[in-house]
């Protein structure tokens, strides 16, 4: 009976690789776009290599191309811009005094990065 178990589990691990959809990829596929210097972005097959299908969306209009977007990250990006939009419509003395509070936030946790990120440093001459 100890026997058999293994076999189960592979076999029903084996099934559910096989039951990939074509567009699909796996885990030992996927790269980073800078492992790729071939890649020709201006070519729409290239992009859909690393762009899953469902998040991506592609208007034509006759022969032209007018836009390409990935939809998710487009809609969060407006409704996070609206949002501060609206809030400073609202409230623009609140807004400013909450900015201005995140600034310094920003500001104390994060500076190091801002010199670290532009401070070149030159090795001595010897």
């Amino acid at each position: 009976a100890g026997s058999s178990t293994p076999t189960l589990v592979f076999a029903l691990a084996s099934s559910l690789t096989t039951t990939r959809q074509p567009h699909e990829m796996d885990l030992n596929e996927i790269r980073r776009c800078d492992e790729h210097p071939d890649v020709d972005f201006s070519d729409e097959k290239e992009i859909a290599r690393f762009v899953r299908p469902r998040k991506w969306f592609a208007l034509d209009i006759g022969n032209v191309k007018v836009l390409r977007i990935n939809w998710v990250s487009t809609c969060l990006a407006i409704a996070i811009l609206w949002g501060f939009v609206i809030a400073a419509l609202d409230d623009p003395v609140g807004i400013e005094k909450e900015l201005g509070i995140w600034q310094k936030w920003v500001s104390v946790n994060f500076g190091w990065f801002f010199i670290v990120a532009f401070v070149r440093v030159t090795p001595h001459e010897a």
